[in-house]
């Protein structure tokens, strides 16, 4: 039986740490063309396993093109994300960069927002619903 090196082990368990975390991960290379994405990002954009890779982040989020510059930049950014079938959903994004041994890489961490979203623009049309002179303005 041989011995399996150290660095085989641990990348062996970075990788099963990120194909099992919750939060959605997109790893795009130097020129923004996606590499990898972890389960919970081919859950939320609706996507088989292998599909997407080697295409730009643009076919997961409409948007991505005109926000790109915020996000090189250390921004979150809101962008509308496209689930394959399924239509928009509004995602929240942060992105940072790795260079691992030259290996330039962009990290996108993303949130579907859609039902915060939802809840905010339900909450600022109650706000602005005109009271009537009856109904007071604060419960005690």
């Amino acid at each position: 039986m041989t011995a399996v090196p150290k660095q085989q082990l641990r990348d062996a368990r970075a990788r099963a740490v990120i194909e099992n975390i919750h939060e959605t991960i997109v790893s795009l290379d130097a020129q923004g063309n996606i590499t990898e994405l972890n389960r919970a990002a081919h859950r939320m954009f609706g996507l088989r396993d292998g599909e997407a890779i080697d295409q730009p982040a643009s076919v997961l989020f409409t948007d991505y093109d005109t926000h790109q510059a915020a996000l090189f930049a250390g921004h979150k950014v809101e962008l509308k994300g496209s689930r394959q079938g399924q239509g928009l959903f509004d995602a929240a994004v942060g992105m940072s960069r790795i260079n691992y041994e030259g290996d330039d890489r962009r990290i996108l961490i993303v949130r579907d927002i859609t039902e915060q979203k939802q809840a905010e623009e339900l909450l600022h049309r109650e706000k602005s619903w005109p009271r009537s002179p009856c109904t007071p303005s604060r419960r005690r």
